[in-house]
């Protein structure tokens, strides 16, 4: 499935009705993705580690309610943790 679709199954955490993030379909690295006007989703940043992440949301300044914020970084950081224990 299309990373850019509005169903793609890996979405980590929608920030708010125009921002959210999503794991990659190759599981390496999460996506900020910003909503366009014709309804698909593009990536603005991609991110490697949640400090990325957490920094990516602040130079685009996006409105999130700290609390769906914090629950976004969270998830992120377990999937990370999930995986790098499967290696």
């Amino acid at each position: 499935m299309n990373e850019s679709y509005n169903d793609y199954p890996c979405i980590v955490a929608r920030l708010n009705d125009r921002w959210r993030i999503i794991e990659c379909r190759d599981r390496v690295q999460w996506i900020l993705q910003k909503r366009t006007a014709e309804a698909r989703w593009t990536g603005r940043s991609y991110c490697r580690t949640a400090e990325a992440l957490r920094r990516c949301c602040r130079e685009e300044r996006i409105e999130i309610d700290p609390r769906r914020h914090s629950l976004a970084i969270r998830v992120a950081d377990m999937a990370r943790d999930a995986r790098q224990d499967s290696f």
